[in-house]
């Protein structure tokens, strides 16, 4: 019971002295002219120093971000792309047969090779082209108007595929 009328007392002190807050709020304080400049003024330099710090390149929002992290075992066990693409670019690496600039590419027999049989027919090494050797092929290759269905096996050795072409003729093929 004591309590209770601990708490009473408080109560009754803070409403007793709320009357003295309501008279400082109620005063005209802000309606006068110098209050007026100096909130204008706060503004602006609020305004003016948010606009420096952003044209610096500042973040002034300072938000939490959470990045993932790239796991290394996680491409390996995806299915589908990945396994995919490992097993398309071994594939180029196994019948390509010709090397240029450092790159591997395919003739057009082993592009259809690639497509057909099942591993690659036995060679020693990669043959090595000259860039006279590249020149002669682009001048061997017939034009579009005077192309044919049988292309692939007219060019034979005379033509090369990169990865990238390889790729594209295999998704017209399927």
């Amino acid at each position: 019971m004591a309590a209770h009328r601990s708490w009473q007392r408080i109560f009754s002190s803070i409403l007793r002295n709320q009357s003295s807050f309501q008279s400082i709020f109620n005063k005209r304080i802000y309606s006068t002219k110098g209050f007026k400049v100096l909130l204008a003024g706060v503004a602006g330099v609020g305004s003016f120093a948010t606009y420096q710090a952003l044209c610096r390149g500042e973040n002034l929002i300072k938000l939490p971000t959470l990045q993932a992290a790239k796991d290394e075992g996680a491409d390996a066990d995806t299915p589908g792309k990945s396994k995919d693409t490992n097993y398309r670019e071994m594939r180029f690496r196994h019948f390509a047969s010709v090397e240029y600039d450092g790159n591997l590419y395919m003739t057009p027999q082993d592009f259809l090779e690639s497509v057909t049989e099942e591993s690659p027919r036995a060679r020693i090494g990669r043959a090595k082209l000259s860039p006279s050797d590249v020149d002669g092929m682009l001048r061997y290759t017939p034009k579009l108007s005077r192309g044919s269905d049988r292309l692939f096996r007219k060019l034979h050795d005379k033509g090369i595929i990169s990865y990238t072409e390889y790729l594209f003729l295999l998704c017209v093929l399927t």
